[in-house]
């Protein structure tokens, strides 16, 4: 395969010769050469930034998702894949801005935990963090609980 570059694909294989990945990288031009254990190092030298500080583990649980912004009234359907005691991760093209108080609706079977929450991060195109107000409702903590127990029987 050949190793050819233009505006929309940096780096684009095309049907040719090369066969390997050492032959790949060094196909490339001087100023898109990168060696893998300068990435690797780079990524174990990386600063304390991205640490996790999330209080409690997350399980990636897929649910059907409403969430709906407290000012406007807006209703946005979409799904989960993270989910923890704390807050989830809506997967959404549309996400609602940072600071946003919400309300986050997570369907499973006949079950619904609902639960007021305010939108922390934001993934353009992707998604966004919710985090949920710390004093839940009993019955709907109750019902978080069952579906993470259930969850950390599976892994």
């Amino acid at each position: 395969m050949l190793l050819t570059s233009n505006r929309y694909f940096p780096a684009r294989l095309e049907k040719g010769h090369l066969s390997s990945h050492e032959e790949l990288r060094t196909a490339e031009p001087p100023d898109l050469q990168v060696s893998l254990s300068s990435n690797l190092q780079g990524d174990l030298a990386m600063p304390d930034v991205m640490v996790d500080r999330r209080g409690t583990p997350r399980y990636s649980i897929i649910l059907v998702a409403e969430v709906t912004e407290f000012s406007s009234k807006t209703r946005l359907n979409a799904r989960s894949s993270d989910l923890s005691r704390s807050g989830c991760y809506i997967d959404t093209l549309n996400p609602i801005p940072t600071g946003t108080s919400v309300l986050v609706r997570l369907f499973l079977g006949s079950d619904t935990f609902e639960a007021p929450g305010k939108v922390m991060y934001v993934s353009n195109g992707l998604g966004m963090g919710i985090a949920f107000n710390e004093n839940l409702a009993p019955n709907q903590l109750a019902i978080l609980d069952r579906w993470l127990a259930e969850a950390t029987a599976q892994t």
